[in-house]
């Protein structure tokens, strides 16, 4: 008759549907020790000089948890994502909060709907709410969020306001965003 070890049984045990019955058998037995889930690996952010992640942290619906941002940077999330009228700025304040302490180790990006008729005092009115509510000096990526239409792509203001916003250091890059099949 074969031996079987304890793992070997109760994986048979198992199998045949018993694991409730033999379940006080396996006191003895430790469930092998799983890592906690962490960022593997960094890239480079498009052709900027960022590093990120591979796992970022999107705030669209984060309202005062600052229990699960500061869990997301005990996992190594250097990336985090928000917009000014995510949860009407809660995200922003929030993630404020808690990075504070971590500015030059985690790469910020934050967004704003810029109009089709929008100026630059309007757009540089927004970034500066933003700054105060996130508690920093600058954003790493700041986009022009949700544009679905080509007027608001044809706003000759945003170009002009991202000039300024990166000339006096309040804005690293800049990009838009979209949702597929809008525009």
């Amino acid at each position: 008759m074969a031996q079987l070890d304890r793992r070997e049984f109760l994986r048979r045990a198992a199998a045949l549907g018993l694991g409730a019955g033999v379940a006080p058998l396996a006191g003895g037995a430790r469930a092998e020790a799983t890592p906690a889930p962490r960022i593997r690996r960094k890239v480079r952010l498009g052709r900027t000089n960022l590093e990120i992640g591979d796992i970022g942290f999107g705030s669209s619906r984060l309202s005062g948890d600052e229990a699960t941002v500061r869990h997301a940077l005990e996992r190594g999330v250097t990336y985090f994502d928000t917009a000014d009228g995510y949860t009407g700025g809660e995200s922003e304040l929030t993630l404020g909060r808690v990075l504070a302490g971590h500015r030059d180790d985690v790469v910020i990006a934050s967004k704003t709907k810029g109009g089709a008729r929008d100026g630059v005092p309007e757009l540089m009115s927004r970034l500066e709410a933003s700054l105060r509510r996130l508690r920093t000096d600058r954003i790493d990526v700041y986009f022009n969020h949700a544009v679905n239409d080509v007027d608001r792509i044809a706003n000759e203001a945003w170009a002009e306001f991202v000039g300024k916003a990166r000339e006096a250091g309040k804005i690293r890059f800049a990009g838009l965003s979209g949702h597929g099949g809008q525009l």
